[in-house]
């Protein structure tokens, strides 16, 4: 995906603003999930470089009996835009990897996504996100689960 289209409706100063954090908010929600399971641990798949071009997901994640491929998705609000959570079609890449998630957290809570069920929907044109095609899953549809404790806010 071109940085223009990755911009949406976003200025330049703005996106780099909002990339700089998403990158550190990914690395606390990572470390939020290993304390669910007990000998866990996330590793960076990518080196989430500004203006670098990434076609990966977000981490690879360790627990004893499995690894997860996680692409994160998350709000620094307790809810999403529209109470739509709204996946980038990259994720359909993921399709063929062993165990694919996608990890949507909010400040409150989260859950794990099964990126083959995501990609069963059609993508549509999201608005808040300058009418970019996504999957579109409603908030109310997911089985959250709280966190230990509230996740910072951004």
């Amino acid at each position: 995906m071109s940085i223009r289209k990755a911009m949406d409706i976003r200025t330049f100063s703005e996106f780099k603003k909002n990339f700089k954090r998403g990158t550190e908010m990914e690395s606390k929600i990572i470390s939020a999930l290993s304390l669910f399971y007990p000998g866990s641990w996330g590793e960076a798949n990518n080196s989430d470089e500004f203006l670098k071009q990434n076609k990966s997901y977000d981490y690879d994640f360790y627990t004893p009996d499995e690894q997860w491929q996680i692409e994160i998705k998350y709000s620094n609000t307790n809810r999403f835009k529209d109470d739509i959570i709204a996946i980038r079609r990259g994720i359909w890449y993921m399709r063929n990897l062993s165990s694919p998630k996608v990890l949507v957290a909010t400040l409150s809570r989260y859950a794990l996504l099964d990126v083959k069920e995501i990609i069963k929907i059609k993508p549509t044109e999201f608005e808040p996100w300058g009418n970019k095609k996504v999957y579109q899953v409603s908030e109310d549809s997911v089985e959250w689960n709280p966190w230990v404790a509230p996740l910072c806010k951004y």
